[in-house]
């Protein structure tokens, strides 16, 4: 039983458009796909490093593995609410992601240290369904692989928000093909909780967007077509990896730059 996946393992490419790029882009997308799952939606992502930024410093270092952890919602954050612990692992070129699924309130008291099972019993869900979703034995499974990799990165903890609008297209056969549009993006230095109504800094001074292109096997013709004649062309973007490097005061950890 499961409604959404907690598991993915596949490419991404990573697109970096302008207003007249993405139109051109959209336009031809929305005639082949449908709208996805958290099809228009608000993200929130609140990332966990250690005090001295170890997880992102050597992400940025490009090596063969890396990961990031970090803690989602979607739309507006409710304690009562699923939200997502996400794992998020690359390793030559390929993203794997595991994630799991309780109630805001679970996965805050988990990520600061309380056993999966004990934060999901104390904070359930308001619906019983998705509640026995975020207890079955492979999402289980996914917490432990978590809580061990909180153990082998001691201390640590949020560290930056990031924000953004999002537009998700997905394959209408059930394909693993998959297509959004990231607006918007903001960060918040230091915050330290998800719903913080600390004042956002912008990524870029103007109508950027960036699109991923998430699918296991190769692009589809019409979408190889529609990149061309868009002149859009891939390029390595991680928006923690952005903030880190152009937003915040990683030196001294205390401002924007």
């Amino acid at each position: 039983m499961t409604s959404y996946a907690d598991v993915f393992k596949r490419k991404e490419m990573k697109y970096r458009l302008n207003a007249v790029q993405r139109a051109s882009l959209e336009s031809e997308i929305a005639r082949h796909m449908e709208l996805g799952e958290f099809a228009h939606s608000t993200i929130r992502s609140l990332y966990y490093d250690t005090p001295d930024f170890a997880l992102i410093e050597r992400s940025l270092d490009k090596p063969l593995y890396k990961e990031k952890l970090r803690l989602r919602t979607y739309g507006t954050p409710d304690l009562r609410a699923q939200a997502f612990v996400e794992l998020k692992k690359k390793f030559k070129g390929v993203v794997y992601k595991r994630r799991v699924g309780p109630s805001l309130a679970a996965a805050q008291a988990f990520l600061a240290g309380m056993p999966y099972e004990q934060a999901c019993a104390t904070y359930p869900l308001a619906s019983p369904e998705v509640q026995a979703q975020a207890l079955c034995p492979r999402s289980l499974q996914i917490a432990r692989e978590i809580a061990f990799t909180m153990e082998r990165n001691a201390n640590l903890e949020p560290s930056t928000l990031i924000e953004c609008s999002r537009v998700a297209y997905a394959d209408p056969e059930g394909g693993e093909l998959r297509i959004t549009f990231d607006a918007d993006l903001a960060c918040v230095p230091n915050a330290q909780t998800i719903d913080t109504a600390a004042a956002r800094v912008p990524f870029f001074n103007e109508p950027i967007s960036i699109m991923e292109v998430k699918n296991a096997g190769p692009l589809p013709a019409w979408l190889i077509d529609a990149l061309d004649r868009a002149k859009a062309y891939p390029q390595s973007f991680s928006k923690y990896g952005y903030a880190y490097m152009n937003l915040l005061d990683h030196r001294k950890g205390d401002k924007c730059a």
